[in-house]
Formats: structure tokens, C-alpha cells, sequence
């Protein structure tokens, strides 16, 4: 719990920390060189599959005439290999005698964290080294551009390992069965979670027998392994003999759950609707 604890309360004041970096130009003796800096890096959205940043740069313009960032350029990198990088031409007046904030968006995608050989596999936290090319224009001077750079460290999130175990039978009769499907379910991240609804459509020896899903929630501490129950209710007429034959027999049989689920993190910003899920292993019957 302590260690839970620790790791939500650095994924919030990560992303606020200032990188005071300040680049420099020359523009002539008219005017004075404006100072850039990564102000702080937010965490603007995160789900399985990406997180979203926002990185706010200040721009300390000490002249009495107005300058424009007239474009920039941006470059996220892990272990000095690229990941994100991309140029954005829209130009945004910046005020005189003062500093603005430019927020710069900037995406980075799991699968290219993975395609530079990180160690997110296992890894909660990967440094993100960030470098910004920012293109300055002063009245009558033409441009120059602000080299600047920073760092911050972003989350690995990854969905609940889910693996079927039993398929217990409730209760049987001619007509139909109420079954439950026993799953273990696997938190493997390092912040808590929180199964809010899991649903999803239920196949039994490749035959489909209905729609599953939770009655409550389930709160996974980061590393851990719960028991989670779903349940159903299967229609003889409309799975046929075999589903009764083989719920009042005994063994093994095969199943296979595909849907979505909702999941709550201790992580600001995330978003965890409509998660797919897709299980399926060789399960015992109980009764």
C-alpha cells in the first residue's frame, strides 16, 4: 500500500516540475536575445494504449515591441533514440516586455516506446527526453531560432491480465443454467485499479451460450491477483443438449470471453472506458 501510495504521488508532481533550460539567439544590437524554457510538462490524457502531454513553454520576450513564434519544432526521445518528433507551423504573437506560456501538444504511443527496445515491459516510469527548436521573428530582424530541453518521466500503463479458472454451475434444470465463470485478474502496473464493469459474450467449446458480465466492482492494488466472478445465465433451447450434457457432466472445457471493460486508475487524467478484454483457457466445471 505504502509503495502504491509513493508511486501515485510522483506520477502527480512529475508532470508540474519546471525544466529551467534557456536558449539563446542573436538578433543584433537593436534588440535584446528573448530567454525560453520548458515552464512544466502535464499529463493531459493516458489510457492502455498512449499517454497525451502537454508541454507549456515560457517565452521571456524583454523588448518593447511585440515577437512572434513564427513555428517549432519538437523532439521526444528515450535512451537517445526518437519516438515522437514532428514541426508545426502556426505562428502565435507573443507579447512585449513580458512572457507568455506556448503550450506545444505531443503524444507518445506505447507501441514506439516498445520500438526502440525500452524497458517498459516491466519499467512503471520511462524518462522522456524532450527537445523544442523554436523559431523567433522580431520586427525587421528576421528570425532566429531557441534551442531548449527537458525531461520528464512518463507512466507504462498496461490493461488487467484476466484468466479463467472455473465455471461454476449455480443452478441446472431443463430449461437453462445460471453459471458463474471464475477469473483470476492481474493488476500488473504500479498504481492501483479499479474494475468498474467488465461485460462481454460467452463461448463454451466454440459455441456461443450468452452475455456475461460483473455484479460489483473490483479494486486491484498495483501487482496483485483477485478473484473476480461474472455471471450468466445460459438458455438450453438456444445452446442445445450439448450445453446440458456437459453442465450436468463432469471435466474440462474450453471457454472464451470477448467484450469490454471499465477501469478506473489513481492516475490523473486517465481514461479507462470501454477497454477491450478477450480471455480464454481450459477451465474445470464445478457444481
Amino acid at each position: 500500500m505504502k509503495n502504491f501510495l509513493r508511486l501515485a504521488i510522483i506520477a502527480v508532481t512529475i508532470f508540474s516540475a519546471a525544466f529551467i533550460i534557456t536558449g539563446c539567439a542573436e538578433f543584433g544590437d537593436l534588440f535584446q536575445s528573448p530567454e525560453a524554457r520548458i515552464e512544466s510538462v502535464e499529463l493531459i490524457r493516458a489510457d492502455f494504449s498512449s499517454v497525451s502531454l502537454q508541454v507549456n513553454v515560457e517565452i521571456d520576450n524583454p523588448n518593447s515591441v511585440g515577437i512572434t513564434l513564427s513555428a517549432y519544432d519538437y523532439r521526444l526521445a528515450v535512451s537517445g533514440q526518437s519516438v515522437v518528433d514532428g514541426r508545426r507551423e502556426d505562428p502565435v504573437s507573443l507579447r512585449a516586455d513580458g512572457k507568455s506560456i506556448i503550450p506545444i501538444p505531443a503524444d507518445v504511443g506505447f507501441d514506439e516506446l516498445a520500438a526502440v527496445g525500452t524497458s517498459m515491459i516491466t519499467d512503471d516510469m520511462i524518462p522522456v527526453d524532450i527537445g523544442l527548436g523554436l523559431e523567433i521573428t522580431l520586427p525587421y530582424m528576421g528570425t532566429a531560432r531557441l534551442d531548449i530541453t527537458g525531461g520528464v518521466e512518463i507512466p507504462v500503463l498496461r490493461p488487467p491480465i484476466i484468466r479463467p479458472v472455473s465455471l461454476k454451475v449455480e443452478k441446472v434444470n431443463l430449461t437453462g443454467a445460471e453459471l458463474i465463470l471464475i477469473m483470476n485478474v492481474e493488476n500488473p502496473n504500479g498504481f492501483a485499479l479499479t474494475i468498474n464493469t467488465a461485460e462481454g459474450r460467452l463461448s463454451v467449446g466454440g459455441r456461443e451460450w450468452g452475455v456475461i458480465g460483473t455484479e460489483n466492482s473490483a479494486w486491484i492494488p498495483s501487482g496483485e491477483t483477485i478473484v473476480m466472478n461474472t455471471r450468466t445465465r445460459v438458455d438450453f433451447a438456444e445452446t442445445g443438449r450439448s450445453a446440458w450434457s456437459l453442465l450436468t457432466g463432469s471435466g474440462n472445457t474450453d471457454v472464451r470471453v470477448t467484450g469490454t471493460m471499465d477501469v478506473d486508475m489513481d492516475l490523473p487524467a486517465f481514461d479507462g472506458s470501454g477497454i477491450p478484454w478477450d480471455a480464454d483457457a481450459k477451465v474445470s466445471i464445478l457444481r
